[in-house]
């Protein structure tokens, strides 16, 4: 057999300069890297058609999640609603008038716990994501920007789906998904297709930008659960 040619033998010389790099890199990284934690607290609720018409601090600021973030606020909160509005105006003629209520309802929740203010809002039919970060971070937030999915009537109208927003912190990227798809336990297989589908179809255009983000960041993901829920995560 013959023996390797020089293209081979280039082909080794990069990959062993690449390795050479990256731990060079790696080594001399805190010279240039600052690392910090940004805390996310992730809620969602299937609302059922209702409108606001409770406290929200429970659900949205309760002292025993602030505990386990040392007691301080947390820095980016992502609200998720599903069933916001059941009229057909929303599901045909696209009615979104009953977002409104919602996002003045969190944003004064939040305001008892720190100062916000609104990100993105995002809502498909009756799908609504409201993120809000603090005030202070927003210097450090940039290429804010959403995309909605439908996968319900037809496997295209947006009964069923998922809205998303993606944004950078400081140096890292992160989306939201939240999603409302079938109900029961023979749907799972139905379910699982349907949030693999939401996730290949989602398109990320970030401002000033002609290039399309990709949708493979890291995500976090609200599903319905038919009651009020919420996660606090760190990232």
């Amino acid at each position: 057999g013959g023996g390797g040619g020089a293209g081979d033998t280039a082909l080794g010389s990069d990959a062993v300069h690449r390795a050479w790099v990256s731990s060079q890199m790696a080594a001399r990284e805190a010279e240039f890297t600052h690392r910090r934690d940004v805390t996310l607290y992730l809620a969602t609720w299937n609302v059922n058609g209702r409108k606001p018409g409770e406290a929200l601090e429970p659900w949205l600021v309760p002292q025993q999640h602030l505990k386990l973030n040392g007691g301080q606020p947390y820095d980016i909160y992502a609200v998720g609603f599903q069933e916001l509005d059941l009229t057909a105006g929303a599901l045909l003629l696209g009615d979104e008038t009953r977002a409104a209520p919602w996002q003045a309802a969190i944003a004064a929740t939040l305001a008892t716990a720190g100062d916000y203010a609104p990100l993105c809002t995002r809502q498909l039919v009756g799908m609504l994501l409201c993120v809000f970060a603090r005030k202070q971070l927003l210097p450090h937030v940039k290429n804010v920007c959403s995309d909605v999915v439908g996968v319900g009537i037809m496997n295209t109208l947006g009964n069923k789906g998922g809205v998303a927003v993606r944004f950078d912190v400081f140096d890292s990227s992160l989306v939201i998904v939240n999603s409302h798809l079938n109900a029961h336990m023979h749907n799972v297989p139905r379910r699982n297709q349907d949030f693999h589908d939401i996730a290949n179809a989602l398109r990320f255009t970030v401002p000033d930008s002609d290039d399309a983000a990709a949708a493979e960041n890291d995500a976090a993901h609200d599903g319905d659960d038919g009651a009020p829920a919420a996660a606090a995560a760190a990232a």
